[in-house]
């Protein structure tokens, strides 16, 4: 979301989840909230690394203010999606069954997106039709409906791989 006032941080809000589903933390305009029942949180200087099952990393941020975070490493799944970081890309897989795909992974910089990733899992089933990127729209996987970087100002994409069949 756009700053409250001009020259503030821009406003952050989403929700990150374990490889279980369970969520990990959340964040309410630029409030990180992290559940007592997680196994481990640490932070130092500007990473915040959450370990979950057995201290495998299950999202791990790095801040760089005033108004940019990098994802390094997260392993997510939430209503049949799973999200996770692979080669310095983000991966979104569908799941169906016990395998994944269809899915797509991006290594890409987006400005001021207004969502980071939708999914429709209700669409697991749907073949890959077609790839869009478009501009204010982000990157679009046709077919099972998976978005990212929706609403952004400006994308940088350096390197795209899709898995089309589930």
């Amino acid at each position: 979301m756009p700053p409250e006032e001009p020259g503030t941080p821009p406003r952050l809000s989403g929700a990150f989840y374990n490889a279980t589903g369970e969520k990990i933390i959340e964040i309410d305009r630029n409030e990180w909230v992290l559940p007592t029942a997680i196994a481990d949180c640490e932070i130092h200087g500007r990473t915040l690394s959450i370990s979950s099952v057995a201290n495998q990393i299950a999202l791990q941020i790095e801040m760089h203010p005033p108004n940019r975070i990098s994802i390094n490493s997260l392993n997510m799944f939430k209503d049949g999606t799973v999200i996770r970081t692979l080669e310095g890309c983000i991966g979104v897989f569908l799941c169906n069954r016990d395998h994944e795909g269809p899915g797509i992974a991006v290594s890409f910089d987006c400005w001021h997106p207004s969502t980071c990733v939708i999914v429709d899992a209700g669409k697991v089933d749907r073949p890959f039709r077609a790839l869009k990127i478009v501009g204010g729209e982000g990157i679009t996987l046709e077919g099972p409906d998976i978005q990212l970087g929706a609403g952004n100002g400006k994308a940088e994409i350096r390197r795209i791989a899709l898995w089309p069949k589930a």
